[in-house]
């Protein structure tokens, strides 16, 4: 096996689950590898060009574009193209396919203050109310398992006054909470 392909596994895997620390810092360096091991990778997508996925192709695009954004996005450059990438996959599955796409929930999100306009937004555009964007977030813990890959790092308690901490103010017993849109509604701006 090409020992680049696990250099760029690791560099694109760390990337994708973002578990940068001070070890592996997100920097220039970093940057410039992962534009390094795409290079390689459709250099290769290159010499399969009769055979090759285009899914694989189409992603790999999508990734190019991202990179050139990737340390500074103030216009929601990311978030156009993971809308571009959904319509991609949702234009060639069966109608009627549900889609579960799991992101961080700033992602998700209808709306930002601030003005750029995140993914949730175009879905929800496009969907309407065939659309819903389901957040996580926690009161304590731990995070940063991925697949036993290094150490859970601690969760800063969630401040009194918070969504988390009212979430879970006068609820009874339990570790987990859902709030449907009734009970975030009654408990307002946060």
């Amino acid at each position: 096996q090409d020992p680049r392909r696990g250099v760029c596994e690791t560099a694109i895997g760390r990337h994708n689950r973002w578990e940068y620390d001070d070890t592996h810092a997100f920097d220039a360096t970093a940057l410039q590898e992962l534009r390094d091991c795409l290079r390689d990778v459709q250099s290769r997508l290159d010499a399969q060009a009769s055979h090759g996925d285009p899914a694989v192709r189409a992603m790999a695009a999508s990734y190019a574009a991202y990179l050139t954004f990737a340390n500074g996005d103030s216009d929601g450059l990311r978030d156009q193209a993971m809308y571009r990438n959904f319509r991609w996959l949702r234009e060639r599955w069966p109608k009627g396919m549900r889609i579960v796409v799991w992101s961080a929930s700033v992602h998700a999100a209808k709306s930002l203050p601030g003005g750029t306009r995140p993914f949730g937004s175009y879905v929800h555009a496009e969907l309407g109310d065939r659309a819903a964007a389901i957040g996580f977030s926690a009161l304590s813990g731990h995070y940063g398992n991925v697949g036993g890959r290094r150490a859970p790092q601690p969760l800063a308690p969630a401040a009194p006054g918070s969504l988390e901490a009212r979430a879970f103010a006068g609820a009874g017993t339990g570790d987990l909470r859902y709030l449907d849109h009734a009970p975030l509604q009654a408990l307002g701006t946060v």
